[in-house]
C-alpha cells in the first residue's frame, strides 16, 4: 500500500483532470480496508479540489459536480451549476469519506454544513446527492453539526418524502433531529399523509415516524419521542459517542487488517490497473475508429 500511495497519493488532481475518479475511489476504499493513510487520503482529496487560500466550504460542492468543476477553465470562478446532475463517482467518494473518523474529515463537515439551503435541497432531491447527505447524517459528526444541515430542509420534508430516494433522507433527518425538529418533520408529513400513503415507501415512513399517533394524540407522541431521546442520552453517557466507539473499533481491527494487507493491496492494484486499462482501451478504440473513418473518406475521395 505504501508504494501505491507514493505513486498516486499526490496525483489526485491530475487523476480527476484525466477523468479517472474511479482510481481515487478505489484508493480511498483501500485506505479504509487497510486502516492506513486515512488522514492523508482525506487531506489529499481536499487539496485536489481547492487551494490553501480558499475556505473548505467549496470542497463538497466541487466533488458533487466533479466533471463540471474539472472541465471548467477558470476553476476559481466555478459556481454551483443549478439543475445539473450530480456526479456518480463524486457521490460515492463523499459517501466513503464520511465513513472516516470525524477528526479527519472536519473540512468536509464544515463544507456540507455551510452549503446554502437551496443547494442542500437540490442535493436532497438528487438521488446521488441524497446518498451523500445520508452518509453525513450517519457519520461520526456531532449531533449539533448534523442538525445544522437538517434545519436547512425545513419546509421541504413533505415533498422529499413523496420522492422514493428522498424518503430515506427524511428518515435520517428525523433520527438526527431533536424533539422540535422531529415535530416539524412530523407536521410536514401529516400535511401530505394521504398522498404519501399511496407511494411505495409512504406506509413504512408514516409507520416509522408514528405519524398516525402524532395526528390523533400529539401529546402522547411527544412524550414517546422525548423518552426515546432520553434513553439515547443515557446510552451516550454510559457508552460514549459513536466516534469513540469507531476509534476503538479501528484500533481493534488494525492488527487483523495487517494479516490480510498483502491480499488487499493486490486487490486495489487490480482495481486501479483495471480502471487505467479500461480508460486506455476506450482511448485506443476511439483512435482506431477515427483512423478507419479517415481511411474510408480517403477511399471515397479516390472515386472522384
Amino acid at each position: 500500500m505504501e508504494l501505491i500511495w507514493e505513486e498516486l497519493g499526490l496525483k489526485f488532481a491530475y487523476l480527476f483532470g484525466m477523468g479517472r475518479s474511479g482510481v481515487i475511489a478505489s484508493l480511498i476504499a483501500a485506505c479504509q480496508r487497510l486502516q492506513t493513510h486515512e488522514y492523508k487520503c482525506c487531506e489529499a482529496l481536499a487539496t485536489a479540489v481547492g487551494s490553501k487560500n480558499e475556505t473548505s466550504k467549496f470542497i463538497v460542492p466541487r466533488i458533487l459536480f466533479l466533471e463540471s468543476y474539472f472541465s471548467y477553465e477558470d476553476k476559481s470562478s466555478w459556481s454551483w451549476p443549478g439543475g445539473a446532475k450530480m456526479h456518480v463517482m463524486g457521490s460515492l467518494i463523499l459517501q466513503a469519506i464520511f465513513k472516516f473518523q470525524s477528526e479527519w474529515i472536519q473540512p468536509y463537515i464544515l463544507s456540507i454544513t455551510s452549503m446554502d439551503a437551496e443547494h442542500v435541497l437540490e442535493a436532497a432531491q438528487d438521488a446521488r446527492g441524497a446518498r451523500v447527505i445520508e452518509a453525513f447524517l450517519a457519520s461520526d459528526a456531532s449531533t449539533k453539526q448534523k442538525r445544522r444541515l437538517v434545519v436547512k430542509l425545513r419546509g421541504h420534508f413533505g415533498e422529499l418524502a413523496i420522492n422514493l430516494s428522498g424518503s430515506f433522507t427524511v428518515e435520517r433527518c428525523f433520527n438526527a433531529g431533536n424533539l422540535s425538529l422531529r415535530e416539524a418533520i412530523a407536521s410536514e408529513l401529516l400535511a401530505v399523509r394521504t398522498e404519501l400513503s399511496k407511494t411505495k415507501q409512504g406506509p413504512h415512513l408514516l409507520r416509522t415516524l408514528d405519524i398516525d399517533r402524532y395526528a390523533t394524540k400529539p401529546d402522547q407522541w411527544r412524550s414517546k419521542q422525548a423518552s426515546k431521546q432520553s434513553a439515547y442520552n443515557e446510552f451516550f453517557v454510559a457508552f460514549g459517542s459513536s466516534e469513540s466507539k469507531s476509534t476503538k473499533r479501528n484500533k481493534l481491527l488494525y492488527n487483523a487488517s495487517m494479516d490480510t494487507s498483502e491480499h488487499e493491496e493486490l486487490t486495489i492494484k487490480k482495481d486501479i490497473d483495471g480502471s487505467l486499462i479500461s480508460t486506455s482501451v476506450v482511448d485506443d478504440t476511439s483512435s482506431e475508429k477515427k483512423g478507419r473513418k479517415k481511411r474510408k473518406r480517403d477511399v471515397a475521395c479516390s472515386w472522384f
